[in-house]
């Protein structure tokens, strides 16, 4: 490092002589009382924090038992008949066509598919993977790679 100028070098001497004050004790008192303030985080009573803590353990409870009986109820269904299989999707399909001669059969398979889902709780068809496959035009062709 380099030498400082005699100028700055006498600066400096006399600065790090000089006595320093220290602060008074009711400065620094005031001091940690505004930092105790500031970094103290105040909590809302123990009895506030536990019904909060109640309510969102009810809640959650709740929203787990909610989602556990829609679960139960769409795979049973409301007559205690377990999902369609693909067979029975397509003996409705073509009752349905017999019904109806002007629908094409993919709309036939449609309306048996959407029978199904009346069932259950939520309006949603349950389609084991061979129905989808059969619906998306047989399949993925592995030979043409």
């Amino acid at each position: 490092m380099d030498k400082l100028p005699d100028e700055l070098g006498k600066l400096e001497e006399e600065l790090m002589n000089v006595c320093r004050e220290k602060p008074s004790k009711e400065f620094r008192d005031r001091l940690l009382m505004t930092l105790e303030k500031e970094l103290v985080v105040e909590l809302p009573p123990a009895t506030e924090r536990s019904r909060w803590a109640f309510a969102a353990a009810v809640a959650l409870s709740v929203l787990i038992w909610m989602n556990l009986s829609i679960s139960a109820t769409n795979s049973i269904g409301r007559h205690g008949q377990v999902a369609w299989s693909a067979s029975e999707i397509d003996q409705v399909a073509a009752d349905l066509h017999e019904l109806l001669p002007e629908l094409s059969s993919s709309q036939t398979r449609r309306y048996a598919m959407l029978l199904q889902a009346r069932d259950t709780l939520l309006l949603m068809p349950e389609l084991p993977p061979s129905t989808f496959f059969q619906q998306a035009g047989g399949g993925i062709d592995r030979g043409a790679e």
